[in-house]
């Protein structure tokens, strides 16, 4: 394992842990990382603070058969927009999450069979505020002005056989998904009106077959 950190000026940060290995007496191997990365920014106003998360572990479960697991997590504050001449500043808010479970298992030395199943889910919310009282349109500093809200999830499968020699390999598969997107819009304008749009999208399940097939005839020519 290792442990990294910086500093700098602006009150820049980054630090990171990360630790993996693997233990003989029952087959597993792991890895852990975890980073943290913040900034005041070169401008007034506009800083940034990220973090995210990372684990996977492999588990044998059988002769040249394993599983194994990933996760990801990761979320970002970041103040993209600070404008006083024009009473206005903007805050972004992302996040996405990100996981994998598989099943492998090699048939002998060349040919292999593996099953995966993820789900990635991003999250992105963009906030405008007024800076400054303006009377009798916004009285008070900091009313959210305008939100821009977006969410999207994807889940899928992945079926694959793997075959491969001295001089040609293949693979064949099927790759599958369905997804969805969220979007959400809101507005306040003066004189004061509330405007919502929110538009969902769900996609219907897809399938795909496919086939790769590769041929060495010399080496250097495939």
């Amino acid at each position: 394992g290792h442990i990294t950190s910086s500093y700098g000026t602006k009150k820049s940060e980054f630090g990171s842990v990360n630790v993996n290995g693997y233990i003989p007496e029952t087959g597993t191997g792991y890895t852990l990382a975890a980073t943290k990365d913040q900034t005041q920014g070169f401008q007034k106003g506009i800083d940034s603070n990220e973090y995210s998360l990372y684990a996977k572990i492999t588990q044998e479960i059988g002769p040249h058969t394993d599983i194994s697991g990933t996760i990801s997590n990761s979320s970002a504050t970041k103040n993209i927009i600070y404008i006083p001449s024009q009473n206005i500043s903007a805050k972004l808010d992302d996040s996405a999450f990100f996981g994998i479970g598989k099943f492998h298992h090699e048939f002998s030395p060349g040919s292999d069979f593996e099953a995966q199943f993820y789900a990635f889910k991003p999250h992105a919310d963009i906030t405008y505020y007024n800076l400054n009282s303006v009377p009798f349109v916004f009285p008070v500093p900091g009313i959210l002005l305008q939100e821009q809200n977006t969410l999207e999830e994807t889940e899928g499968l992945q079926l694959a056989y793997k075959k491969s020699s001295t001089n040609y390999w293949y693979t064949l598969g099927v790759d599958s998904s369905i997804a969805s997107l969220r979007s959400t819009n809101f507005a306040l304008v003066p004189p004061p009106v509330n405007a919502i749009n929110t538009k969902s999208v769900n996609y219907l399940y897809n399938v795909a077959e496919y086939l790769s097939v590769g041929y060495n005839f010399t080496n250097k020519l495939t």
